[in-house]
Formats: C-alpha cells, structure tokens, sequence
C-alpha cells in the first residue's frame, strides 16, 4: 500500500511542479521555502500537541477509548492537519487567479507530501515523539573504556 501511497503523491506532486517550474526557481519562489516548511511543521506540531490537551483530549478519548486509539488518533490528527490539500489551492488558483498565484501551492505540495510520508514513516516504524532525542544525539561510550 505504501508504494501505491508514493506513486499517488508522485503525480499529484509532478503537475503543480511542472506547471510552475520557472517561477519555482526563480528567487520568490525559492523564498518560499522556509514559510512553506515553518506552516506544514507547525500544523504537524499543533495536530499532535492540542488533541494532547486535557478538554480536547477527554472528547477524542472518548470517542477511541471502545478502540484502544489514544496515541494512534493524536498520530492521525496530526497528519490530518499537516497534509492540508495544497494541490485544491494550486488548482484553485491556477483556474481563478492565474498561474503566478499557484507558486506557493505547488511548493506546499512538495514540503507536505515529504514532511507527511517522513511522520507517517517514522511512526511506522514503532517510534513515539519522544524517541526523538535519542536518535538525534548520538550515545557516547563511557570515558573508561575497557581495554
């Protein structure tokens, strides 16, 4: 299903990006960057902490306690609300405003289909928010090494 999910993004990615190539690399498209990643990695961010929270938590425990999907429905929240339909905006804006407009769509496309795929892969790999430290630092050795 995985490779399905990749083929998918591929080509709802490749459209946006094609149409748009010029004005993508050109220097305001390239100042896109850091807007595009910031809002995809606080909507991520956001989804995952406020259904955390104890009013919204009660409501959506509620509704996944029968399940046992306490952690599985904060992880699904959180991707709802990362993977926002930037490909309806580019299309939107293609059809109404012209295709200048559909720059930071097409680049929204891109951070939030590798942003997306990179959560959803590494929750599926069994890691929690948590783990993250202990990937990023590397453990050193003790300072007596035996010999």
């Amino acid at each position: 299903m995985t490779f399905v999910a990749m083929i998918c993004t591929s080509l709802c990615i490749g459209s946006p990006l094609a149409i748009n190539r010029n004005q993508i690399l050109s220097a305001e498209g390239l100042s896109l960057i850091v807007p595009v990643l910031s809002f995809h990695a606080v909507a991520f961010t956001l989804g995952y902490w406020i259904c955390k929270f104890q009013p919204f938590r009660q409501v959506i425990f509620q509704i996944c306690f029968i399940c046992g999907l306490r952690e599985e429905a904060c992880r699904t929240i959180s991707l709802c609300t990362g993977m926002q339909s930037s490909t309806l905006a580019g299309l939107l804006a293609t059809q109404f405003l012209g295709s200048t407009q559909a720059v930071p769509p097409a680049c929204s496309v891109v951070a939030m289909a590798i942003m997306g795929l990179c959560l959803a892969s590494f929750w599926g790999n069994g890691y929690r928010i948590r783990d993250v430290p202990s990937l990023v630092i590397p453990k050193t050795g003790s300072a007596f090494n035996a010999q």
